[in-house]
């Protein structure tokens, strides 16, 4: 097998550089080619638990009276998707007209141009850009952040006066780590070897990650750990504890988020991903994973040291799990902030996360796309509710909502039935592949006798969307349904 990389320590492995040249060159083709998972780590499901948390840290800045908009920065939006139902369930489930949400600005950032440049094209983003919620810029995870917005370059020191939300959801898990070894209460640099069954995989365009294989050995550390303090302090830490195990260490990440923590406004991180939250969860495994993606499990337990050593705390699920750890990392203010110390927002992030599971919501799209045997409309209506609404469930679940009301299921609630689903198309964002729940949901309308609302429903889709055969032969059942004959014939002659 190939070598592709000889035995080199961890953090200078060239695996961070393919890494990073796989998202900078298809941008978001990576998750319209389905290489990188997204249904699990984009979901209304999960933007609903982060919002909540969000809404009551806005709650104690208004109670406050704080007068600097806070700021939110997404790292790794990625395809957008996150960004978009997140906004979504802040404005419409978290507050409302009698309860208005604060001012705050939402960056959306990205170290890949083409994933930014995607987003100034996305029709649903417009209104938010237009308003001042919406800002995008690129973002890299360095220990020196610079954020290149449209008007310019600015550094974290330079907002120290605003309340900051970080939302990391699935980034850290592709950042550049270290890895140690911990054997008989020793420090040890682990080194990689990686090699390919593909000789041309260096020199062809990265469309998966798969044919790559590790090896790794270690060698005693002389000195500093991690040329880090603060981090050496808590792998000494590690170090006391019995076994032989490796542990991921975050050294970019760890100095990233540094920066954030030198102010004295209150600070709150949500991060979801593969990740360690508790050092009883380290083994001697290889944290690395190879497929159609590349990650690797990262390591939360440091991220809430040092939010703790910053007189700060850390809220995870109840049933530990690296597969899918999702946490909130809050450091109240100090100075004239420290009125503001975050207890209600770490009540309200112990009790949102309690039995939360991030990748609940993908679970419950695997069931339905394996269920063979048939599902009541009550059933159907209950994923959704479960799902928070999420797009990806109301598709999959299109063709066995069809079955029941082509087979005659009594008790359909047409009104409940549009409402849900409409909830549903609200919530959704293209990532770059074709779209289509505009025309499920279009023939949905019509089976259960709404074809004015079918026909409305494709008529936008189609001005965000683009003319395709689909839209133009569903606006002219729609327009054959509501007695219109010879606009139906245009309609379907343009469409063939």
């Amino acid at each position: 097998m190939p070598t592709i990389q000889k035995f080199t320590p961890v953090r200078d492995s060239v695996a961070w550089d393919l890494l990073k040249r796989f998202y900078c060159e298809a941008g978001p083709k990576a998750w319209d080619q389905r290489i990188v998972p997204q249904d699990s780590t984009s979901n209304c499901y999960i933007a609903d638990t982060y919002a909540a948390i969000t809404a009551s840290f806005f709650r104690e800045l208004a109670a406050e009276g704080n007068s600097a908009p806070p700021l939110i920065i997404e790292l790794g939006g990625g395809s957008g998707r996150f960004a978009w139902q997140f906004l979504n369930r802040l404005f419409n489930y978290h507050f409302d007209d009698d309860n208005p949400c604060i001012k705050f600005n939402y960056l959306l950032t990205d170290a890949a141009a083409l994933n930014i440049e995607s987003w100034t094209k996305a029709p649903r983003f417009g209104p938010l850009v237009e308003s001042g919620v919406l800002e995008f810029a690129e973002l890299s995870m360095a220990a020196d952040p610079v954020i290149k917005t449209a008007h310019g370059t600015v550094r974290p020191t330079e907002f120290r006066d605003r309340p900051v939300i970080i939302i990391a959801n699935y980034l850290f898990d592709s950042i550049a780590s270290n890895l140690l070894r911990v054997k008989n209460h020793k420090i040890e640099q682990v080194l990689v070897a990686l090699a390919s069954d593909e000789a041309r995989f260096l020199r062809e365009p990265i469309t998966s990650f798969k044919s790559i294989t590790e090896r790794f050995k270690s060698r005693p550390i002389k000195g500093s750990a991690s040329g880090n303090p603060g981090l050496d302090a808590i792998i000494a830490q590690y170090a006391e504890r019995e076994g032989d195990f490796h542990v991921v260490v975050p050294e970019i990440g760890f100095a990233f988020l540094e920066n954030f923590l030198d102010r004295e406004t209150p600070l709150m991180m949500l991060a979801g991903d593969l990740a360690f939250t508790d050092p009883k969860e380290f083994e001697l495994s290889s944290p690395l994973i190879f497929d159609t993606y590349f990650a690797h499990y990262t390591n939360f337990h440091i991220f809430a040291e040092l939010f703790r050593a910053q007189g700060g705390d850390a809220q995870f699920q109840r049933h530990g799990d690296p597969n899918f750890a999702c946490g909130a990392f809050t450091r109240g203010g100090t100075g004239r902030w420290s009125d503001i110390n975050l207890a209600s927002t770490r009540k309200v992030a112990e009790q949102s996360l309690k039995e939360f599971a991030p990748y609940d919501a993908h679970e419950l799209s695997e069931l339905i796309a394996d269920t063979t045997e048939e599902a009541s409309i009550r059933q159907i209506l209950a994923w959704l509710r479960l799902s928070k609404f999420d797009p990806k469930i109301a598709e999959a679940s299109l063709p066995l909502l069809m079955r029941q009301i082509q087979q005659g299921e009594d008790h359909i609630n047409a009104e409940q039935l549009y409402e849900v689903y409409m909830e549903a198309y609200r919530s959704y964002f293209p990532s770059g592949g074709e779209t289509t729940i505009d025309c499920g949901i279009a023939h949905l309308l019509m089976a259960i006798n709404l074809p004015a609302a079918a026909l409305h429903l494709i008529r936008q889709s189609t001005e965000e969307f683009g003319t395709s055969a689909r839209r133009l032969f569903i606006q002219a059942l729609a327009l054959h349904r509501l007695g219109h004959p010879e606009d139906a014939r245009a309609k379907a002659e343009a469409s063939l």
